[in-house]
């Protein structure tokens, strides 16, 4: 492998790592916190100056549910998969991830539903989902 592919895969690397921390919301100071570093040095791994080491990699993957395979080469594990997974957990499991993942849009669309009065009717329909939900497993 030449020094050119080298720089180029620590700088696609630095570049996710990147996305991932404004992604989650996180500065580079809290992330730096959230990895256990200092923040010089996760700005030398975020420039690409500097690499991840392993424990960083171990870290991610344990705080924040980042695949090292993503991290080193951009690939998730594959869909299908994730969605048998999905079809595969208990209903309960089901409607957590659904709560996440309104979350995680709701959050992202800078506050699409910023209005309290929109929270409130969103948050009606969710707990009757849920009170469904606990009404069918006690059936």
């Amino acid at each position: 492998m030449t020094k050119k592919d080298v720089d180029t895969e620590r700088q696609e690397l630095a570049d996710r790592l990147r996305q991932i921390r404004e992604g989650a919301g996180y500065t580079q100071e809290r992330f730096a916190e959230l990895m256990e570093l200092s923040l010089s040095a996760y700005k030398k791994i975020e420039s690409a100056e500097n690499q991840m080491t392993l424990d960083g990699l171990r870290r991610l993957g344990k705080k924040l549910a980042i695949s090292a395979d993503y991290l080193l080469y951009g690939k998730n594990a594959d869909l299908d998969d994730t969605w048998r997974m999905i079809q595969n957990c208990t209903e309960a499991n089901k409607l957590f991830i659904m709560l996440r993942l309104f979350t995680y849009f709701a959050k992202i669309k800078d506050q699409a539903f910023s209005e309290k009065k929109n929270f409130l009717q969103y948050d009606d329909r969710i707990l009757k989902v849920m009170n469904l939900l606990d009404n069918n497993e006690e059936e």
